[in-house]
């Protein structure tokens, strides 16, 4: 979640999908924490990488 953290300003696309699907991935083990990562930072997340989270 750190990382995910970091990269939220990278400007590259590829990046985006990466943390979305990481994201998607962690949703799949631990509902809560990725859930409130989305909830507490999903305005400021880029597109992509939202759409790819909740996927």
């Amino acid at each position: 979640m750190q990382i995910a953290d970091i990269l939220l300003d990278h400007n590259h696309d590829l990046i985006h999908k990466a943390v979305g699907w990481m994201l998607r991935e962690v949703d799949n083990r631990d509902f809560e924490t990725e859930n409130y990562f989305l909830n507490t930072r999903y305005q400021k997340m880029p597109r992509t990488m939202l759409r790819y989270a909740i996927e």
